[in-house]
């Protein structure tokens, strides 16, 4: 047996084996300078501000506008159709008992073109009132301003009419109870609710009035 050899042998293996182990320090050494010299990225945020707001249009008072003039367009074709709705008379009823029935319907909700019971616009909520004492007034502002006698503000009485000129000429109305205060099926409040007919906005619009009932 060769004893020289195997002790080369031996010696080379040993060396073979630090060579291995400094190897993978080098790698593992080489990895952390990457790591720790690699670039970090932080990612940033931009806040947008902007003033502009995306309103979505109202169509129900166009809606309204257009079946107005539509119906003023059907009564403008003869003096048949226009006299239809117009009664000068003032007809015998209780103002303080149309109130009292107008009062059963508090809170009820606001559909345009509806006319009861379960809702209302205002022209429907003053006919659907009056019909009930058999009293029949058209389902438009329009129209029902040529009903009865015109009265003055300062005249006022429970049951009379009140008209306001709000998108456009008598577009809106209500029934007067008394103490400078009305009740109206209301597009803004959504709802059949009692107001005051000298607050800013209504006495700003108040159009006039008309006494249907005695």
């Amino acid at each position: 047996m060769d004893v020289g050899g195997t002790k080369s042998l031996r010696i080379m293996l040993v060396l073979l084996a630090i060579g291995f182990i400094l190897g993978v320090s080098s790698i593992e050494t080489k990895a952390d300078v990457v790591l720790n010299n690699s670039v970090s990225l932080k990612p940033k945020t931009t806040n947008f501000k902007t003033t502009n707001v995306i309103k979505v249009p109202d169509r129900s008072a166009e809606r309204r506008r257009r079946a107005e003039v539509e119906a003023r367009r059907r009564a403008s074709r003869g003096l048949t159709t226009a006299a239809r709705y117009s009664d000068k008379r003032i007809l015998k009823g209780s103002g303080n008992s149309i109130v009292n029935y107008a009062y059963k319907f508090l809170g009820r909700p606001y559909v345009w073109g509806a006319a009861g019971p379960r809702s209302f616009d205002c022209s429907g909520f003053v006919q659907y009132v009056y019909r009930h004492f058999g009293i029949h007034l058209p389902h438009y502002t329009g129209y029902q301003v040529q009903r009865g006698v015109a009265v003055a503000k300062s005249d006022l009485k429970a049951g009379d009419l009140v008209f306001f000129h709000t998108y456009s000429s008598f577009s809106h109305v209500g029934i007067y109870i008394g103490n400078g205060k009305f009740i109206q099926a209301s597009s803004g409040s959504h709802k059949v609710i009692i107001s005051n007919l000298n607050g800013s906005y209504y006495k700003k619009h108040y159009a006039g009035a008309r006494r249907i009932v005695k």
